[in-house]
């Protein structure tokens, strides 16, 4: 198999041996010779294992023994014939045995902690272990030189966007930057080519704040100098991978993870992962069963992604169900822990769908037709929790999760009136269901009767992150409570109010002022929730001018000179169901004081890209007057008027159309005349290119083609045709060469 170079000093140590100069450590070297052929790997799991992600208090670290646990179980497998096994361990000189009453008091005095390069993130293969495995030693020195092969140190702890930087100090990398787990995906699946890969992530999760967390060397645990990974990160990650040539796409990723079964995450994860495996609860942090799935794999290489999605499922169900009899402390004490839901969903249909969109109208819809406010809102799918977001990990962030596939359900079939707002509600509910539940969704649960600390249901493996109470927290964890939507207050109560008819919805405007002589034109943004039919009027007015209604939704009026002053009229919208908006305005006519005489300007063209010039004749009544313009171009070109009163504009393409240009001349003593007309970008004819002389030579009887090597600018369809007479000894036809025969 080629693999391509590591270079040698700058990604590895000195202290590994590289006996041929080929950049690549001879460990490295006895590993690719266990898969000449590529074609025989059927799988490569990237393993990313975030070592001191706990995000609350002296908890810090607890993940690593179970970590090193799991790499261990691994090495039963290891890389063989048909699985490359790759792990990213992160480094932090406080979890390699610096705090043995935390957690390494469970391995004798007489066996060596493990020791791995203390600070430094590692990347290893996982080889096959030999000896055994001995459950009172994590991984020792011995074990670790036998089975993992030390490929080379990484990055060091950067801030988020960096990518770290090689050879440094601490050789600890950022385990929650992007750019550092994009690095690791696109190295692993340049390096390890197979038919299939999945990216195995074992950290701590946060629900809809991320995952991996991540401290900055040396810090005490409560710092808040830390990363997480969160909906911006994979959006950042997404986008790098696709951008790559080819792109690349993972089959599945597994999210060893509490709180990880959202929506909000699977949606970004969807853009390039084609199975999403993860928990909607808390998870074990006991170890968990995974390798027995890589056993099965290993046995049976033929798995499909689903399949294996599906392997991951079974194991973690068996696993807990067990555990369920004698429940470690720190799951089973969490209060209001209702459900474990470890679930498998197909991303394919979310990919490129119109997921968001819809989710947005139909969070809408139900916000505005419930009559609630800014308490009451779907977050993740409105845009304030959104890829966009940049850290929502603060301590008065209260959040609630559901089951996003049951509240759709039971908006779904919500009985009620099909007027108002209700119909829209029950038929986005419909749609997004529809895309989001499918035969590949496997989930499993487990009943739980033996104790009263919990309680396990069965669920669908996809939430919503809403921000409702009730939302416990204890010391400087947040402890979630998993609800259904009908436990709620209020959604039964609310669904009275779906069919009311909602009065129409106006954005308010400043007032209008303007100077006498200038015809005036303003819209309103109107809105109405039931889709009436709105019609505007002006009910009321003080204005000595007539104020008329323009459609859709417009009023024009022009004052003379004789009516300066401020006015008030009161307009309405109707939407001739029973409902209406007044809406007051205040108009102001301003007088002119020594005009600014500019004359009038007729309808433009412009050419895309060419500079459009206008000259602007302009003048003032009194001369000592000094002029001011300010151009109003809505386009997106350039536009500026020169000394000379010259108007210059470059439009651009997305210009194309009719655009009014406006311009405000100005003088100091408050003078003021708007000029403006109508701009047509369009594309200008280009004449076709090419050469224009073409020397020919041949014999009589001959045919002679020839290719003119012409293109039309514009795209258009080239005609051919010959000025002048042509002799009788020579034939001319014109297709798409020209061909001529001579006689």
């Amino acid at each position: 198999m080629d693999i391509p170079l590591i270079q040698a000093g700058e990604h590895f140590p000195s202290d590994l041996q590289d006996s041929d100069g080929d950049g690549r450590p001879d460990e490295f070297e006895v590993w690719q010779g266990l898969n000449e052929d590529e074609n025989d790997v059927e799988w490569t799991f990237l393993v990313y294992c975030c070592g001191d992600d706990v995000p609350c208090g002296n908890r810090m670290g607890t993940i690593l023994p179970e970590m090193w646990e799991f790499i261990e179980k691994l090495s039963w497998v290891g890389c063989t014939d048909n699985i490359s096994i790759v792990v990213q361990f992160d480094g932090n000189d406080q979890l390699y045995g610096y705090h043995p009453d935390m957690f390494w008091n469970s391995i004798p005095n007489n066996v060596d902690k493990p020791h791995i390069s203390e600070t430094s993130t590692r990347r290893f293969l996982v080889g096959k272990d030999s000896t055994g495995w001995d459950p009172s030693m994590i991984l020792d020195e011995d074990c670790a030189n036998n089975t993992l092969i030390d490929l080379y140190d990484v990055t060091d702890w950067d801030p988020k966007g960096t990518g770290g930087s090689h050879n440094s100090t601490h050789w600890e990398a950022n385990m929650a930057d992007p750019l550092v787990l994009h690095e690791f995906i696109s190295w692993g699946l340049d390096t390890f080519p197979s038919d299939n890969y999945c990216l195995y992530v074992d950290s701590h999760g946060d629900g809809i704040t991320g995952f991996a967390y991540d401290y900055r060397p040396n810090e005490e645990p409560t710092t808040t100098i830390k990363d997480v990974l969160n909906l911006s990160d994979i959006r950042k990650v997404g986008d790098l991978l696709l951008d790559e040539e080819p792109q690349k796409n993972l089959d599945i990723v597994m999210l060893q993870s509490c709180l990880m079964g959202n929506i909000e995450f699977c949606h970004e994860f969807s853009r390039f992962c084609d199975y999403y495996v993860a928990s909607e609860n808390v998870m074990h942090i006991t170890g968990n069963q995974d390798d027995v799935v890589l056993q099965s794999l290993d046995e049976d290489p033929q798995l499909s992604p689903a399949r294996l999605a599906r392997e991951f499922i079974d194991v973690e169900y068996i696993y807990s169900r067990d555990k369920v009899i004698n429940p470690p402390w720190n799951i089973m004490d969490w209060d209001g822990r209702e459900r474990l839901t470890f679930s498998s969903i197909n991303c394919t249909q979310l990919r490129n769908s119109d997921l968001m969109e819809m989710a947005s109208i139909f969070n809408q819809a139900v916000v505005d037709g419930v009559g609630l406010d800014k308490e009451w809102y779907f977050p993740a799918l409105m845009g304030s929790l959104s890829a966009e977001t940049t850290d929502c990990y603060t301590n008065d962030f209260n959040y609630t999760q559901i089951d996003y596939l049951e509240f759709l359900e039971y908006w779904k079939d919500v009985e009620g009136p099909d007027d108002g707002i209700l119909p829209l509600i029950r038929e986005t509910a419909g749609n997004i269901s529809s895309l989001l539940w499918n035969e590949d969704i496997d989930s499993r649960s487990i009943e739980y009767e033996k104790h009263d600390l919990g309680f396990f249901k069965k669920t669908s493996g996809l939430s919503i992150y809403l921000p409702f109470a009730p939302c416990e927290w204890k010391n400087t964890s947040i402890y979630y409570r998993n609800s259904s939507f009908d436990e709620m207050t209020g959604w039964s109560e609310v669904i009275d109010l779906l069919h009311r008819n909602f009065e129409p919805s106006i954005d308010p405007i400043d007032r209008i002022s303007t100077y006498p002589g200038i015809p005036v034109t303003t819209q309103f943004d109107v809105k109405d929730l039931n889709g009436d039919d709105v019609e505007l009027s002006v009910i009321s007015s003080d204005a000595p001018f007539e104020i008329s209604v323009i459609e859709p939704f417009s009023i024009s009026f022009n004052a003379t000179e004789e009516q300066t002053g401020l006015y008030h009229a009161t307009l309405r919208f109707d939407d001739g169901n029973g409902s209406f908006t007044n809406m007051v305005i205040e108009i102001e006519v301003l007088p002119f004081d020594r005009p600014v005489l500019v004359e009038s300007v007729g309808n433009q063209t412009a050419y895309v890209g060419e500079e459009f010039i206008l000259n602007v004749n302009v003048s003032d009544e009194d001369p000592d007057d000094i002029i001011t313009v300010e151009c109003e171009y809505p386009g997106a070109g350039e536009c500026w008027m020169d000394e000379e009163w010259n108007l210059h504009i470059i439009p651009l393409e997305k210009d194309i159309g009719i655009n009014n240009v406006r311009l405000e001349f100005s003088d100091n003593n408050g003078s003021l005349y708007i000029l403006s007309f109508n701009l047509s970008v369009i594309w200008r004819n280009a004449p076709p290119e090419g050469p224009r002389h073409i020397n020919i030579t041949t014999r009589a009887g001959e045919k002679y083609s020839v290719e003119f090597g012409i293109e039309d600018p514009d795209g258009d369809n080239i005609s051919i045709e010959h000025d002048g007479p042509v002799p009788d000894w020579m034939t001319i036809v014109f297709d798409s060469v020209l061909s001529i025969t001579v006689r």
